[in-house]
């Protein structure tokens, strides 16, 4: 297991993001499922994710633009101002951009391909950072678009860290995802992929929880906003191992589509100081699976993930949309 980071909460949820900046949220028009992050052309204040180092890796991105004039659709930096690396835009052409030491820009190399106005694209990059033997490759709906090999090291930066978004663009962009090099999966190419969540829509196997509206009756209505509501509506719970399990929307998927992942997710706060802790548990095949124990803080700035499933964990298998489908899914008060 290699993958680094999918969206979260199909980007609909700004703590996804390091900093959001001046990035919003759409929803309509999303390349999968019901939301995507957008821009307001500018040059300020770009929504940006802070990922491990890494010299060597793969990304993968939806994106569709209103101006594709030229500029950068994505930034791979070392901290939020030391550019390394961008991959530029326009209606014609996508250019790759190394910056030298001082911070200078130089085409690097390019290709020629059409991008419209308003139309879904996929854009996939493969980094190597080195003195020598370094690579930029960049992909649009899986067509090899430009290259470049030779010296992709600025400054000193051996790796990169940070992952910036839409320079002077307006535009939106859906279904990230990031790959190392690691390990026997997961390792390379992303390839198409799309996110979609599924949120709580009827009571599962448990309501042990206690509802924001006094009572432990249909708490699956207190936590399917999207957006979020922070904590107008929620659930809550001190005794340990207490839990809730909630069905899901149907994923609307055929049955030929492969499942690659499956994982919950939520925002969570903790409303008394002490150490309790809280997982998010799935429920399949009439089998419970907790995730990892989560310490939360006093605000809804906290995001808490599951396992990430690539397998059923009950069948050691591909998920299957039937399975998908039956997921119950919740939290878990932990010690």
């Amino acid at each position: 297991m290699t993958r680094i980071f999918t969206e979260g909460f199909e980007m609909q949820d700004s703590v996804f993001w390091s900093d959001p900046g001046q990035s919003s949220i759409t929803l309509t028009g999303a390349r999968s499922g019901v939301a995507c992050c957008s821009r307001i052309y500018s040059n300020t204040n770009l929504p940006y994710k802070n990922i491990p180092d890494l010299s060597e890796f793969y990304v993968r991105f939806g994106f569709t633009v209103t101006n594709p004039a030229g500029y950068k659709i994505i930034i791979f930096s070392h901290s939020p101002t030391g550019k390394l690396c961008s991959i530029n835009i326009s209606s014609t052409d996508v250019k790759i951009i190394l910056y030298n030491d001082l911070g200078t820009p130089t085409e690097v190399a390019s290709g020629n391909t059409t991008i419209d106005n308003d139309t879904w694209y996929l854009m996939e990059v493969y980094v190597k950072i080195a003195d020598s033997g370094g690579v930029v490759t960049v992909k649009i709906d899986d067509t090899q678009i430009a290259t470049f090999s030779g010296d992709t090291l600025t400054a000193g930066y051996t790796h990169v860290d940070y992952l910036s978004f839409l320079d002077y663009i307006t535009g939106a962009i859906d279904d990230l995802a990031l790959n190392d090099t690691n390990g026997s999966v997961d390792n390379s190419w992303c390839g198409d992929g799309k996110i979609i969540m599924l949120s709580p829509n009827g009571n599962g196997d448990l309501s042990q929880l206690a509802g924001s509206d006094g009572d432990s009756t249909n708490n699956y209505l207190l936590v399917d906003e999207f957006p979020k509501d922070d904590d107008t509506t929620y659930v809550e719970g001190s005794t340990v191992d207490q839990k809730d399990l909630y069905n899901l929307t149907p994923c609307s998927l055929t049955g030929s589509a492969v499942i690659r992942r499956v994982y919950a997710e939520a925002r969570v706060k903790w409303t008394v100081s002490d150490t309790e802790q809280v997982a998010l548990t799935i429920n399949t095949h009439s089998t419970e699976y907790d995730g990892p124990e989560i310490s939360p803080v006093n605000a809804y700035n906290v995001k808490v993930l599951g396992t990430d499933y690539p397998l059923n964990p009950n069948t050691s298998a591909a998920w299957t949309v039937t399975e998908l489908d039956a997921l119950q899914v919740g939290p878990k008060t932990r010690n």
